[in-house]
């Protein structure tokens, strides 16, 4: 895995996604994201995906995924500045509605 494709930076109910975020790089961002979420005192987490350069469907499953572990945390995650392919991949497979955040309606 390379480092040098991803970066977050936690802030406290705010986790900010840098970079690639793809096969290679989704598996640190699983783990860090599900220690974030299980620590956070907050209700409500946002990701702020504003700064991701690239995207595959690795992501949508990771996005999948953390809905599912702030679920079980009794938690919210709101997704903000979903790139666009990303936003694609979901509505292919029909996962949009799954996903919270500024995903078309």
């Amino acid at each position: 895995m390379n480092m040098q494709d991803i970066h977050f930076l936690i802030d406290n109910d705010r986790l900010i996604i840098q970079g690639e975020l793809t096969f290679t790089t989704t598996p640190l961002l699983f783990k860090e994201g599900q220690i974030w979420m299980r620590q956070s005192i907050a209700d409500v987490l946002t990701v702020d995906f504003q700064a991701v350069t690239q995207v595959d469907s690795a992501a949508l499953a990771l996005l999948l995924e953390w809905q599912r572990t702030a679920r079980q945390s009794n938690k919210q995650i709101i997704f903000l500045n979903i790139p666009m392919p990303l936003k694609k991949l979901a509505e292919t497979s029909h996962t949009e509605d799954l996903l919270t955040g500024d995903l078309p309606s």
